[in-house]
């Protein structure tokens, strides 16, 4: 009686039924991800979006043109800022003498309604006069400066405020500058203006062509305070002369169209 036995593949046909299996599944895959770029594609086409930005497809000509606004505004509030130079021999002396002299500044400012809060020291400094002929001892005095800053929105006050000031011993005025609480306000104004000014601009450029705002970057913020040199303020006879001005605040920017 014939035995007969169970037939078994080499390993070379099994590696090679192995191949052609994962063959199939790499296509079967590629056509799975081709189906549904096709769907997908037209998916898009039927709720209107493609991949590519149509807005991009029109926009034939680019422009950048740089916008300039400005606004005038009446300030709101004063800074005066201002001190006490006391000088001599003996240090300690005249370092007496000015803190009694800033104690009086400021007990005047608070008879002027001008509370603590606004006011704050920004500057106190000592420090040696030389007499350098004299070897043994060229120190000959010492000098202390003691600056103050102040804030008012008592604008219309402000020449009775500096003469107070001045009679309870401020001898050394640097400067008034009149300035705004809160500046966002005029500041988006101007940035407005700033960009009206860049449409105006564009449309003269393109030609009457039909723009669009692409981008907008701002470069930069500018406060032009009113000023006063302290050193204009130190005769008597100049403090009636302080006069507030307008405060121009400017705004920059560039902006990118896209025309058709």
């Amino acid at each position: 009686m014939l035995s007969i036995k169970p037939f078994n593949l080499t390993y070379a046909e099994e590696l090679n039924n192995n191949e052609q299996t994962q063959v199939l599944k790499n296509n079967q895959t590629e056509n799975n991800e081709k189906i549904n770029t096709e769907n997908k594609e037209e998916e898009n086409k039927e709720s209107g979006n493609t991949e590519t930005d149509e807005s991009e497809k029109k926009c034939c000509k680019k422009i950048i043109v740089m916008g300039v606004g400005e606004v005038f505004v009446s300030p709101d509030i004063a800074i005066i800022k201002l001190g006490v130079t006391t000088s001599g021999e003996d240090v300690n002396t005249i370092v007496t003498e000015n803190n009694s002299k800033i104690s009086k500044i400021i007990s005047a400012l608070e008879s002027l309604n001008i509370t603590k809060e606004n006011i704050k020291t920004i500057g106190y400094s000592l420090f040696n006069r030389y007499d350098y002929t004299n070897k043994e001892n060229p120190v000959t005095s010492y000098e202390i400066n003691n600056t103050l800053e102040i804030k008012t929105e008592n604008l219309s006050d402000l020449t009775n405020i500096i003469n107070k000031l001045t009679e309870a011993g401020a001898n050394n005025i640097h400067s008034v500058v009149f300035s705004l609480k809160n500046k966002e306000e005029s500041y988006n104004n101007a940035l407005i203006s700033a960009l009206e000014n860049a449409k105006n601009k564009a449309k003269v450029l393109c030609n009457g062509c039909n723009l669009n705002i692409a981008k907008i970057c701002e470069e930069s913020v500018y406060l032009n305070s009113a000023y006063y040199d302290g050193s204009l303020l130190k005769a008597t006879e100049n403090i009636n002369t302080i006069i507030e001005n307008n405060i121009n605040i400017s705004a920059k920017v560039y902006v990118e169209f896209c025309g058709e």
